[in-house]
């Protein structure tokens, strides 16, 4: 979603130009300037606040990614712990 909305960025306003690219042997690569291009308006995308719907606060695509990354390290957690105790707990004939 991020890169998706930065590289639509990037053609929209015309931050890349032709001299950004390099052909060589019938591929296509970035110059140094154009990679910084590039993640230039990557990290202002990220740095961009939303409003939150419900709660109404402003928080950056960063920030969001950092906690769900949380959410997903204690969740995954939780889970491996949780099947432990299911496995430990079932008795093999019954059906879950």
């Amino acid at each position: 979603m991020i890169a998706d909305s930065a590289a639509l960025t990037l053609f929209n306003n015309a931050e890349l130009k032709e001299k950004d690219f390099i052909r060589r042997g019938g591929a296509v690569s970035l110059t140094q300037d154009g990679r910084k291009t590039v993640i230039g308006v990557f990290e202002r995308r990220m740095d961009t606040l939303i409003t939150h719907p419900l709660f109404q606060y402003s928080i950056s695509y960063r920030r969001i990614f950092t906690r769900y990354e949380k959410l997903a390290r204690r969740l995954m957690a939780y889970l491996h712990s949780a099947s432990t105790l299911i496995w430990l707990d079932r008795n093999v004939s019954e059906p879950y």
